[in-house]
């Protein structure tokens, strides 16, 4: 060696450095990483010379690129066929959920330095994915090892918030997979749960695979079943029943009903104005989703039902959504990067059969309550800083 250095001119410490760094632990470079992780930087859209459009995961992938949870490489390729490290799934899990990953104090494990690409997400998503113990009470987080098909499984899982859901059936892990004894004991109902569920699958060849390693495209399947895309949209809230009338507000929107009440008591589309009730709160679209909307229900006074049924809204429908507008534009400036939805609307219970009285369309019989409820709703809006995204009128 002494002779090679002197053929290089090079001192012998700084050759025994270079081999180190290039011959090592492998720690810092792995299978998974030899080309610059896409999850370091932002996610970018198009399609990927490795991705044909016949490629079974074309489409999923696309679709969770295009939400900018998954990026491509400098080099116009996806790798999807790449296994995923721990530290890329965490930067995934960070993405997927909304999880906040600011710059650190201090590292987290004893193997993520600060300096690390990864370093942020780690300290996001450690505490779903799990780690390891380390040297004198210290932790590891095993940042360039594959993530294993039940970890990144359970981690989504405790980030929808289904970590400590239970199966109907308790043995469908046994009856469905000849490996179902490979799966953490400590993972088995939540992932039972999710079988249940459609959330989670095995292979054709009847196995799970716990143990297993994830590829890319598989990571970007898995994902797309937990966190499907929500189309936020008021009227498809009320036809699946998302939007159900307020009785109560959240505590941290007293102040606002209270303001709402003051500045807007009542509506007077005709002669006679009608007093309105304010209730809010949060309105989470679906599993997975990283937004909580603001619901606001503006409750008519039951005494005015139907003169405001049969005169007022029947009469002057624009009238009403310009005063929903008008309410939501209030809430913007209290709540300015909030998205709102306001609904008009009316709700009451009653002990006895109201048919031939109410329209039959707006009465329900809670069969467990034993109570017929009316409800209707006339118009609502749903907007944000102030601007209208979507206007609806029932007829």
């Amino acid at each position: 060696m002494e002779k090679l250095c002197r053929r290089l001119k090079f001192p012998v410490f700084a050759l025994l450095v270079l081999l180190l760094v290039f011959f090592g632990s492998g720690t810092i470079f792995s299978a998974a990483q030899k080309k610059p992780a896409p999850e370091a930087g932002a996610a970018a859209g198009g399609s990927f010379s490795d991705v044909p459009a016949d490629y079974w995961a074309a489409e999923v992938i696309k679709q969770l690129v295009d939400r900018k949870i998954l990026a491509g490489y400098p080099d116009g390729t996806f790798g999807p066929e790449n296994i995923l490290t721990r530290a890329e799934f965490a930067a995934i899990l960070t993405r997927t959920a909304g999880l906040t990953a600011q710059p650190l104090d201090k590292p987290t494990h004893q193997d993520v330095g600060l300096s690390e690409w990864y370093a942020s997400v780690v300290g996001a998503a450690w505490e779903y994915i799990g780690d390891y113990p380390g040297t004198d009470g210290g932790r590891l987080f095993k940042p360039a090892e594959p993530i294993l098909r039940e970890e990144a499984a359970a981690a989504l899982l405790k980030v929808r918030g289904d970590g400590q859901k239970t199966p109907v059936n308790p043995g469908i892990l046994t009856a469905k997979f000849k490996d179902h004894g490979q799966i953490a004991p400590q993972l088995r109902n939540m992932l039972a749960w999710a079988v249940e569920q459609g959330l989670v699958a095995g292979y054709a060849d009847g196995t799970f695979r716990p143990q297993g390693t994830l590829t890319r495209a598989e990571a970007a399947a898995l994902v797309a079943r937990m966190f499907p895309k929500i189309e936020v949209s008021l009227e498809g809230f009320l036809k699946s029943g998302k939007l159900a009338p307020l009785s109560g507000t959240d505590p941290q929107y007293s102040k606002l009903v209270e303001k709402l009440a003051q500045e807007y008591p009542a509506i007077a589309v005709s002669r006679t104005p009608v007093k309105l009730q304010y209730f809010a709160g949060d309105l989470s679209p679906g599993p997975g989703s990283k937004e909580q909307l603001l619901y606001v229900f503006v409750s008519i006074d039951p005494f005015k039902y139907f003169t405001f049924s049969d005169v007022d809204y029947k009469n002057e429908p624009e009238a009403v959504l310009e005063f929903n507008e008008a309410v939501l534009r209030e809430v913007s400036n209290i709540f300015p990067d909030k998205q709102t939805i306001v609904l008009m609307g009316y709700a009451n219970t009653l002990y006895y059969d109201p048919s031939g009285v109410y329209d039959a369309s707006f009465i329900h019989y809670d069969e467990q309550e034993h109570v017929w409820r009316i409800i209707r709703y006339y118009a609502g809006v749903r907007g944000k800083d102030g601007k209208t995204l979507e206007r609806w009128m029932s007829a």
